[in-house]
């Protein structure tokens, strides 16, 4: 059963339009079209999806937020049936996941947009927040890949993710896939021509050519190497969790800049699976979800005090 909807806003806070509702087995997905109209571009738009089982939801757990990788959709999070988000309605929690600007279901625009990757984390996934805020009334847990992970670290250090907006933050496969992929890269890789973002796809010798141009454009973040700028590893230092990671052991090596920060817990999990090249590898594996689940789990549970 499917609807297309969409003619009063679903929120107070800016237009955010029912684009479908549909129920696919046991769980409900509805996709809200958001226009917050806080970009450079007041004409962005970027969809949201929520997905539930209204019989199985609990109250009293926090909403999640997960934000999908580059190159990715929802789709990364539902696995034709078998994913994390379907892991987790199962659960009993209530989960959203919006798609960044141009990717999946958000609509594409005629023309390039030089602005999308820091406005991705900017003024993308804060309006999320608030949306999902706004829908819930509770301050949601985000859980994020790569890229995701990445924009929201970028929000979150910059203040725009108010404890009134978000209770935790979890990255799956480490924020970085690649040791020395910068900061700056990978948010910058996050704003794709249209041509790049729908669905699956990508043209590599575009995108490192992409990447030149914002290197030059966003010089001053693209400096973390060796560690996180400084301003990220001030504010993850501070003397409470901030950030939770879970990765393969394999991916040790990569995350050895976030060890001595006291508001990062790492979780490696044992797998003898070699060489996975990125965290969307890892996520892909069917095997991956049953490794990440319970330990997910435990820290959701003691994110939302217990609940």
């Amino acid at each position: 059963m499917s609807a297309r909807l969409g003619v009063k806003s679903s929120s107070g806070l800016f237009p955010a339009l029912l684009k479908e509702a549909e129920l696919k087995g046991d769980y409900i997905e509805d996709v809200y079209l958001l226009k917050p109209g806080n970009s450079m571009d007041r004409t962005v738009e970027f969809a949201v999806t929520h997905l539930s089982i209204p019989e199985k939801l609990n109250p009293a757990l926090p909403p999640l937020v997960l934000v999908h990788g580059l190159y990715r959709n929802r789709q990364q999070w539902i696995a034709g049936g078998e994913g994390l988000a379907l892991a987790l309605i199962n659960e009993g929690y209530d989960v959203w996941l919006p798609e960044l600007r141009e990717h999946g279901s958000s609509p594409l625009r005629g023309r390039s947009a030089a602005e999308s990757p820091l406005e991705i984390a900017e003024c993308d996934i804060p309006a999320a927040a608030m949306f999902v805020r706004e829908q819930t009334g509770q301050p949601a847990i985000f859980l994020g890949v790569d890229v995701g992970s990445l924009s929201l670290l970028y929000a979150y250090q910059a203040g725009l993710l108010s404890p009134n907006l978000i209770s935790g933050m979890v990255s799956i496969g480490g924020p970085c896939d690649k040791d020395a992929m910068t900061l700056g890269q990978r948010i910058a890789d996050a704003g794709l021509r249209k041509q790049l973002v729908q669905e699956e796809g990508g043209d590599e010798p575009e995108r490192r050519a992409w990447l030149k141009v914002w290197r030059k454009r966003f010089g001053l973040l693209t400096r973390w190497r060796a560690k996180p700028c400084e301003s990220l590893t001030l504010f993850l230092s501070q003397p409470r969790k901030a950030l939770v990671i879970f990765a393969p052991e394999q991916f040790s090596a990569r995350l050895a800049r976030w060890r001595n920060l006291p508001a990062v817990d790492i979780h490696l999990l044992a797998d003898n699976h070699a060489g996975y090249k990125s965290a969307r590898q890892w996520l892909q594996q069917p095997k991956t979800l049953h490794q990440v689940l319970p330990g997910l789990l435990q820290v959701l549970k003691q994110m939302a005090g217990g609940a």
